[in-house]
């Protein structure tokens, strides 16, 4: 679990959870503390930092993500983020991001 800040203030937690290293797959998980602080960029900075920590340095082939219906601000900065819709259920809307799909994009790395 990693802190997320905005100079010294503690804004957010982000982290890649239920790893499963022999799968190479990790969920991912972000909290930002106020309204304030939404809609800035901080989460998808803080998110696209752990997705390079997770494909790069955990070595996983694939994160997870899911997020309630009705946030469609979660949706709208995964899908951005390249995650691929892939089922919903009666509370979640889940997503994936595959190494190779995100290297495609950020090449970079």
């Amino acid at each position: 679990m990693f802190a997320i800040l905005l100079g010294e203030e503690v804004i957010g937690e982000i982290q890649l959870k239920r790893l499963d290293m022999n799968q190479k797959v990790g969920t991912l998980s972000i909290q930002l503390s106020h309204d304030d602080v939404k809609g800035k960029g901080y989460g998808t900075e803080a998110e696209q930092l752990i997705i390079n920590h997770g494909f790069q340095t955990l070595g996983l082939r694939k994160i997870l993500a899911d997020t309630v219906p009705q946030n469609n601000r979660s949706k709208h900065i995964l899908k951005k983020l390249g995650f691929r819709h892939t089922h919903d259920d009666d509370k979640l809307n889940y997503f994936e991001l595959r190494r190779e799909d995100w290297l495609a994009v950020n090449e970079e790395l």
